[in-house]
C-alpha cells in the first residue's frame, strides 16, 4: 500500500516535470549552454574525456558529465538538452519541500504553497529548463543536505559518503557550492 506521503511526493514530483516541459523556455544563446551540451555530446560519441579540459565551461565536470549520458541516448537531439535541467529542477524542488517538511514539520498544503512559489519564480523558470551551473550546484546541495540529514537522524555512515560526495559534485558545478 502506498502511504499518503509517498503519494503526494511522487505526484508532486510528476506535476513539477510536467509543468517544466510545458514553460520551458527556449535553448539559450548564450555560449557556455551551448558549449556544455555540445561537448557532452562529443564525449558520448568518442569517449574521450580530454573535451572537459576546453576551458571553464567544459570543466564542470558534474554538469556535462551526466549530459554525457543524456547525449548517449538522444544522440545529439535538442531534446537531450532539456532532460536533466528539467528532472533536476524538479528534484530539486521536491527534496527542498521534503527537508522543509522533515525540520518544520509543515503541513502539506504549506509545502504545496512552497512549490508553487519554487516554480512560479520568474529565474526558476529559466534555470529549469537549462543546462546552467545553477540547476546543477542547487540539486546536488539540497541532495547533499538531505543526506546529511538522514545521516544525522540514522548515524549510517552510506548517507554521510553520499551527502558529502554529493557536496563534491556541487563544486564540481561551479567553484561557489565549495562552501556549502
Amino acid at each position: 500500500e502506498v502511504s499518503p506521503n509517498r503519494l503526494f511526493y511522487v505526484l508532486l514530483f510528476s506535476i513539477l516535470v510536467f509543468f517544466r516541459i510545458a514553460y520551458s523556455t527556449p535553448i539559450e544563446l548564450d555560449f557556455d549552454t551551448l558549449e556544455r551540451w555540445y561537448i557532452a555530446g562529443k564525449i558520448a560519441e568518442d569517449w574521450d574525456f580530454r573535451w572537459l579540459t576546453i576551458d571553464l565551461h567544459t570543466m564542470r565536470w558534474s554538469l556535462v558529465i551526466p549530459q554525457v549520458a543524456i547525449s548517449s541516448i538522444f544522440a545529439n537531439s535538442f531534446l537531450g538538452y532539456y532532460v536533466l535541467p528539467v528532472l533536476g529542477y524538479s528534484f530539486f524542488t521536491v527534496f527542498l519541500v521534503r527537508i522543509l517538511e522533515r525540520f518544520f514539520k509543515l503541513p502539506h498544503w504549506l509545502l504545496l504553497i512552497v512549490a508553487i512559489a519554487v516554480t512560479v519564480d520568474p529565474m526558476s523558470q529559466i534555470m529549469a529548463s537549462q543546462l546552467k551551473t545553477n540547476v546543477f550546484g542547487m540539486v546536488y546541495v539540497v541532495l547533499g543536505s538531505y543526506f546529511g540529514i538522514v545521516h544525522i537522524e540514522n548515524r549510517r555512515f552510506r548517507y554521510l559518503a553520499l551527502s558529502i560526495c554529493l557536496f563534491f559534485c556541487a563544486y564540481g558545478a561551479h567553484l561557489s557550492y565549495i562552501f556549502f
